[in-house]
């Protein structure tokens, strides 16, 4: 099993999280329910294979997302683990290094 640590208890980042927009998906396909609304959140990591959005309240393991990611398409996540309003996600493939690489702080 993992180690967990705590959280460090000052932020201590100086650049600011990107605010990323996510939707719900049906259980059917990875079609959006026209009925779902979509919901803010901020991206506060990202790798290649997921990301940690905070302000994500509501959320459940095991439910999928569209995450539309700043200058990309949406990509589809499922959520692995939620603490709090705290999701973690894991991308359905890959996102390319390039455009993780865009998101991380001091990016221009």
């Amino acid at each position: 099993m993992f180690n967990r640590r705590e959280a460090a208890l000052v932020e201590q980042r100086d650049e600011a999280r990107h605010r990323v927009q996510c939707v719900r998906v049906t259980t059917r396909g990875d079609a959006a329910d026209p009925g779902e609304q979509p919901f803010a959140a901020l991206l506060d990591n990202i790798s290649s294979f997921g990301c940690r959005l905070v302000e994500a309240a509501g959320l459940e393991p095991g439910e999928r997302l569209w995450v539309r990611l700043p200058g990309s398409p949406p990509v589809i996540a499922a959520v692995a683990w939620v603490e709090g309003d705290v999701a973690g996600c894991r991308f359905a493939a890959p996102i390319s290094q390039n455009l993780m690489r865009s998101l991380l702080p001091g990016a221009v």
